[in-house]
């Protein structure tokens, strides 16, 4: 006997990464993209996976061509559970260790370029993804951005011979000859800011917009418009307040922008704190300033998400869920992964199914 439980249901793309919520641990999924349908015959429309393929991986059906395997843009299961409640700290959870040949960067870029060892793939990688960089190498500190411990946003991949070989991603702002000898570890990082706490951001740039300060944020954030945040600027990023504060001063949040794309990921926050309060030019740390204090943003008198206050919920309700990740589409050209491009409309089914023939607790006769 075969049991099949299947959902089903729909959304509107963002154009970034979707997480599908489901009722049950599914063994099977695929994604129909309704509003390419009618495009041209090469034009990814369909997407499937199936338990036993690798995770980021799908099966890829267009009208004018056969079924094609790709081992990276696809579907991931994941489970997630919340941190514990009253918890004073970010919780992160990493994925396995990934090794990378050289980080390059271009002087007063935004991004950066990470290449993978030789034989290895960034396959479990898509665009958005956040990534942390463990540990780097350089035979050349005095010339090399400080990367490891930050978690940067993955703008783009690059795609070699069926695998990802490459992921561009938002990156300090400055000079840098980063050699080619640079190498080091990395992690794809599932991130969950507490309930009792705002989230602490590591600052890549701090610019002139019209006369106020605008800072570049490493990771996504949830400082909203009207918040009032506190900004430390030591002077190891070529920064001087005009005032007795110190390195730190408190500015209320005017604007905000995230579009994370090939070409230049943007993640800013503008504040009314003017530019005239500060001199200097910045200047993004190089490894041979370390040990040094970090350029960091924290949020200031506002507790985070009140609704959770009452602790005993957590003894009776379960936070955890299950379901799977859809990567998104990218940024030109025909979507090839299945979340698809902003405002493509996505229908999607998924289910688990059990052979009991198969089940050596189902005793079965065929006659």
């Amino acid at each position: 006997m075969t049991t099949i439980y299947t959902m089903q249901g729909q959304f509107v793309s963002n154009g970034r990464t979707k997480v599908l919520r489901l009722q049950s641990d599914p063994t099977w999924i695929e994604a129909v993209n309704v509003t390419r349908l009618a495009q041209s015959s090469s034009t990814n429309f369909k997407f499937e996976w199936m338990q036993g393929m690798p995770q980021n991986s799908c099966i890829r059906y267009s009208r004018g061509g056969n079924p094609t395997y790709q081992a990276y843009d696809g579907f991931s299961r994941i489970g997630y559970p919340r941190p514990r409640r009253g918890s004073l700290k970010e919780v992160s959870r990493l994925g396995t260790a990934k090794s990378f040949a050289s980080i390059t960067s271009s002087n007063n870029s935004e991004k950066a370029t990470i290449a993978v060892s030789s034989g290895g793939n960034f396959n479990e990688f898509q665009r958005g993804d956040v990534v942390r960089i463990g540990s780097v190498t350089s035979s050349t500190k005095s010339t090399s951005f400080s990367w490891a411990g930050l978690d940067y946003i993955v703008a783009d991949i690059t795609v070699s011979s069926g695998n990802v070989s490459a992921l561009g991603i938002a990156a300090p702002y400055g000079t840098s000859t980063t050699a080619a000898t640079t190498a080091g570890t990395l992690f794809k990082v599932v991130t969950r800011d507490a309930d009792y706490t705002e989230p602490v951001r590591d600052i890549l740039h701090v610019e002139n917009a019209s006369g106020f300060v605008r800072l570049r944020l490493n990771t996504y954030h949830s400082y909203f418009k009207g918040a009032t945040v506190k900004v430390k600027l030591p002077p190891v990023y070529g920064l001087t307040l005009n005032s007795t504060d110190g390195d730190e001063f408190t500015a209320v949040v005017t604007a905000r922008s995230t579009n994370i794309d090939a070409t230049n990921p943007v993640n800013t926050i503008t504040l009314d704190y003017p530019w005239s309060n500060l001199t200097g030019t910045f200047v993004y740390p190089k490894m041979s300033d370390e040990p040094f204090t970090r350029a960091r943003i924290s949020s200031v008198g506002r507790l985070a998400n009140l609704d959770t206050i009452n602790d005993l919920r957590s003894a009776r309700t379960s936070d955890y869920y299950v379901g799977i990740e859809l990567a998104a589409g990218g940024s030109s050209g025909a979507p090839s992964a299945p979340a698809g491009f902003n405002n493509d409309v996505i229908a999607w089914r998924a289910g688990t199914a059990n052979n009991y023939l198969n089940d050596p607790q189902e005793p079965y006769n065929i006659t």
